[in-house]
């Protein structure tokens, strides 16, 4: 278990450097798209790109699941080559069929979604994205099933950098505004996945496609083919129901857009981490129940209790983070989206912990089930909501949403497979969570007070709720064992520089 262990911790660290690097660019670059886009552009941008992010979806998660869940099955590396290029020549083939549809279908897209294109040619433009968004998951995913973490942090580095520079220099010498942001994201993609690319080449030996190869690893991707649209779903109907009925058209659509960017950033940043640390190692000792549940129970009780601290704190502030990033006064309004945000990503961690034993029983129509489940409630709940509080009704729809998705989870996981986990420390943590950040927050909005004292309510209120953890959630034991981990970690490397 210690190596384990120590693995998950050197993985994790490692693929956050990566996530922190993927979204690094965005972070940085949402100051300047403030000031050179409008709430009505950077809706537009967050409309399409969900809807590619779908397309994508269709296209990578089915071959992305049967990889993650098959190729520690086969033991010979000549078998896993074999998965490896034939799941890399589906997802191509895909990707011309889909490229070619979205241009094609341009006008229907642009007619469908939005009442007039913001900027003409931008949809069209985007079908580069449709072609090289799931070639480059897919490709750059290898590297982490291969764990070759040091190798995925250098493709988010080129990424990084090859869409920053582009989309700074667009946006400044030029009026291409929304375009710049779609070709910056082209570039980078483009250099990561030529990056990957030639990794692969040398990773794995010359192999023949061979479709007899795939047929079981899809059938089961494909089982879960709704649930690789996940959050997707959600904030597609998010969106689409906040241009219908809020009255704010795309520019409403643009404030809750960005509201959520922090939720996403700590979504990709910390969530997305433990997920791609997390899932290798469970998938090569899924038939060692032992080590399953303890790995499983461990962890997520460490997920539960460091998660929430982090997810209460970002919460509370905000308004601040919003003031501070946002370089125009039409942004400032989006501020109430960022703690349902955060929370929500917050809730949607806990649910990989959760969903653990449906996973390993190969329940994939019950995972799609439980997100269709959800989706239904997150859109008839955003129709209620966001006809009476408008886009913060919407955010507050996915959170009730992703909260009813882990109990469904939670309940599937103890059905198909004897798997304990924290559900009654999950429960406290989310319901101390939410009353630890809508109490005060609302006492603060009715009753307004200097921003210094605000600050002092919001500080005083993260180290009571962390005290409340320390006391109910042994939250030091926790802490140790984590420090003791890094430190193992941290000795290892060492002692493997010293012997070369």
């Amino acid at each position: 278990m210690k190596a384990q262990a120590k693995e998950l911790v050197s993985l994790g660290t490692v693929y956050t450097l990566g996530n922190l690097l993927q979204r690094v660019g965005s972070i940085i670059l949402l100051p300047i798209y403030t000031l050179f886009l409008t709430t009505e552009e950077f809706g537009f941008l967050s409309l399409v790109g969900i809807i590619g992010a779908i397309v994508s979806s269709t296209i990578v998660s089915p071959a992305q699941s049967a990889r993650s869940r098959y190729y520690y099955r086969y033991r010979d590396e000549g078998t896993q080559d074999i998965l490896t290029s034939t799941l890399i020549a589906v997802v191509g083939v895909q990707a011309v069929v889909a490229t070619a549809l979205w241009y094609v279908l341009t006008a229907p897209i642009e007619a469908f979604v939005f009442d007039e294109a913001i900027v003409h040619g931008a949809v069209a433009l985007y079908s580069a994205v449709i072609f090289l968004s799931p070639l480059n998951q897919h490709i750059i995913a290898h590297l982490q099933i291969r764990k070759m973490a040091r190798k995925y942090v250098t493709a988010s580095i080129l990424r990084f950098v090859f869409s920053f520079i582009p989309t700074v220099v667009l946006l400044y010498q030029t009026d291409m505004t929304v375009l710049a942001v779609i070709v910056g994201d082209i570039v980078g993609m483009l250099v990561s996945m030529l990056f990957a690319t030639v990794i692969i080449a040398n990773d794995i030996s010359p192999t023949k496609i061979k479709l007899s190869a795939v047929r079981k690893p899809l059938r089961f991707g494909y089982e879960q083919i709704v649930s690789a649209y996940s959050n997707y779903i959600m904030q597609f109907g998010d969106r689409i129901i906040i241009k219908m009925f809020s009255g704010g058209g795309t520019a409403a659509v643009g404030l809750f857009t960005f509201g959520n960017t922090f939720g996403k950033a700590i979504r990709t940043i910390g969530v997305d981490a433990v997920k791609k640390s997390f899932q290798p190692i469970l998938m090569e000792r899924e038939r060692d129940v032992d080590f399953v549940q303890k790995f499983t129970l461990r962890f997520s009780r460490h997920y539960l209790i460091l998660g929430s601290i982090a997810a209460v704190s970002l919460s509370l502030f905000g308004e601040e983070m919003v003031l501070i990033v946002a370089q125009s006064p039409q942004y400032y309004d989006s501020w109430p989206v960022v703690p349902f945000g955060v929370m929500s990503a917050f809730q949607h961690g806990l649910g990989l912990f959760l969903n653990t034993g449906v996973v390993i029983a190969e329940k994939g129509l019950v995972i799609s089930k439980n997100l269709v489940i959800a989706s239904v409630a997150n859109i008839l709940l955003n129709i209620a909501l966001v006809l009476e509080f408008g886009f913060v009704g919407a955010a507050a729809a996915t959170l009730i949403s992703n909260i009813l998705w882990n109990i469904l989870k939670y309940y599937s996981s103890k059905k198909y497979a004897d798997i304990q986990l924290p559900f009654r420390l999950s429960v406290w943590t989310t319901s101390v969570g939410l009353l630890a950040v809508g109490v005060p927050l609302v006492v603060l909005a009715n009753y307004p007070v200097t921003i210094v004292w605000a600050i002092a309510i919001k500080v005083c209120v993260v180290l009571v709720f962390t005290i409340w953890l320390y006391v109910f959630g042994n939250v030091a034991k926790e802490i140790k064992e984590l420090r003791l981990m890094l430190a193992e970690v941290k000795a290892y490397k060492r002692a493997r520089v010293k012997n070369g």
